[in-house]
């Protein structure tokens, strides 16, 4: 039965109906070949210009995977396809892990130290993991691997932990939320360099130590209650992830 095209684009009509008749290599090829476009679109939003011929043929067994759930009432096959390319920052990121080498982790490891202790001196007190990046121009991804740091996915990253006399000790991850991970770290970006070491410090972010309050406090010369005040606004930023998560 053919299928009511609505909102398929014209150019896609009939090896799309072809393919949705009968899926075989003869038919899957003439679709993805006309699909080629928003393929090369895709690629090129999703992981860039220069890509492995591995990445490219994953990207078409990624679109035959996006043709098959498409349905032709929702939206063009052209944006759903493009959109369907998103997975292949996952597989990118796999391929980009395999060939890193412990040799270049080893030197990426002595740099950082050396550029680190350099900044320590220069200004007296700790650099921020962005402040460490721009120094290096090492990516703070980079940065991560290297210092073997794998973060825990905080939701709630302020939920206060309190002493024996109701003191504030400091602030613990509680909830976990899916892909939160990635918007910590936006979160992160856009802070000022102060309020960078305050969450660095909260989760141990970037492998540095878990500290309280009062230890956060001392070391940036500000009163507890102020690093309180501080932790409040950074969290209303973090709680944005809710508004904008796809599970609500």
């Amino acid at each position: 039965m053919k299928t009511i095209n609505l909102k398929l684009e014209d150019e896609y009509v009939e090896p799309f109906n072809a393919y949705q008749t009968d899926p075989s290599p003869l038919n899957a090829t003439s679709l993805l070949t006309s699909l080629n476009p928003a393929i090369n679109r895709g690629i090129r939003a999703h992981v860039g210009k220069n890509v492995s011929p591995t990445t490219r043929s994953h990207a078409r067994k990624l679109t035959l995977a996006a043709v098959r759930t498409y349905d032709p009432s929702r939206s063009g096959l052209r944006t759903h396809v493009i959109n369907h390319l998103q997975g292949l920052r996952r597989i990118q990121r796999h391929q980009t892990q395999i060939l890193k080498t412990p040799e270049r982790v080893s030197l990426d490891k002595a740099y950082l130290d050396q550029e680190e202790n350099r900044l320590m001196d220069q200004s007296g007190s700790e650099p921020t993991l962005q402040e460490l990046a721009d120094a290096t121009g090492l990516s703070l991804k980079r940065i991560h691997y290297v210092r073997s740091y794998r973060p825990a996915v905080p939701y709630s990253m302020l939920d206060a932990q309190t002493g024996p006399g109701g003191e504030t000790m400091g602030y613990a991850p509680a909830v976990q939320q899916p892909d939160s991970g990635a918007w910590i770290e936006v979160v992160y970006g856009d802070l000022n360099p102060v309020n960078q070491k305050i969450m660095e410090w909260t989760l141990g972010m970037h492998n540095r130590p878990v500290l309280s309050n009062q230890q956060i406090a001392a070391k940036l010369n500000l009163s507890a209650g102020a690093i309180s005040q501080r932790k409040a606004s950074i969290q209303e930023q973090i709680n944005q992830d809710t508004d904008l998560s796809p599970f609500r």
